[in-house]
């Protein structure tokens, strides 16, 4: 008895997720962008690629939810994206001087899965010389990329994804990661603080780390390693450099690694 319940139970259960599903795609069948892969995945597959000048601008806030970003300088204010789902596809303002780019991508169900499957990404550019007042981007799943920027203030919270900033002279900076590498190369900085739940936070070709009045780098899980030198899991110092910049590092799982 308990069986035949079971099994009842089971065919009621597919019978209503095949009749979600179908209304579910049933806009995109008639709207001529229905294709096998929007079945499983519960949306329109879409190939956007664009890229747009924009107005000047001297602050940049970004809030993605899936989605690659890039902040560089180039030879114009512009931005370009690529997105291979119609949800993925990002809003944008220049308003008061703040270039802002959002992307929520639209819950909903899936009628085989709770993924959302494809790709999203973005570059935004700013002229070569140009100083950014502030740089604030936050992003719930993708990998960040900043090279060749200067900021007053800098500001990166990532959910999961890696950080990577090359050649970049920024400001006051603060980063938040709970799953991926901080990978800092090249670049100078007004004052940092990393603070990792799981990943390595590793610097190089930057200042020395002597040139901060304070330093403080601790890890739970992994090894600071101090140019070449091992520290264990915890390492500070004072300087008398006299600028007030600090550096905090801290990771639960990973290594931290400072190299000329």
């Amino acid at each position: 008895m308990k069986k035949k319940v079971y099994l009842a139970t089971i065919c009621i259960i597919t019978v209503a997720c095949i009749i979600i599903g179908c209304i579910w795609h049933m806009g995109g069948l008639f709207s001529g962008d229905f294709s096998f892969s929007s079945m499983f995945s519960g949306e329109k597959s879409v190939n956007e690629n664009k890229t747009i000048d924009l107005d000047d601008f001297s602050s940049i806030v970004v809030d993605t939810d899936i989605m690659d970003v890039t902040v560089k300088t180039g030879t114009k204010y512009s931005l370009h994206y690529e997105c291979s789902r119609e949800s993925h596809i990002p809003k944008y303002t220049v308003e008061n001087g703040t270039l802002k780019v959002t992307q929520k991508h639209k819950g909903g169900f899936h009628l085989f899965s709770f993924g959302t499957g494809g790709s999203a990404k973005l570059e935004i550019t700013v002229p070569e010389g140009v100083s950014i007042k502030n740089l604030d981007v936050k992003s719930d799943t993708g990998e960040v990329l900043i090279t060749g920027i200067s900021t007053d203030t800098t500001k990166v919270s990532l959910d999961t994804g890696s950080l990577k900033t090359e050649k970049c002279h920024l400001g006051e900076t603060n980063i938040e990661t709970d799953t991926g590498d901080v990978v800092l190369t090249g670049s100078d900085f007004g004052g940092i603080k990393v603070e990792n739940d799981t990943g390595d936070i590793k610097i190089s070709g930057c200042p020395s780390v002597r040139d901060f009045d304070k330093v403080e780098m601790e890890t739970d899980t992994g090894d600071v390693t101090i140019y070449g030198e091992n520290q264990g899991e915890k390492f500070s110092m004072t300087n008398d450099s006299g600028n007030g910049h600090k550096i905090k590092f801290g990771t639960d799982t990973g290594d931290i690694i400072v190299e000329e």
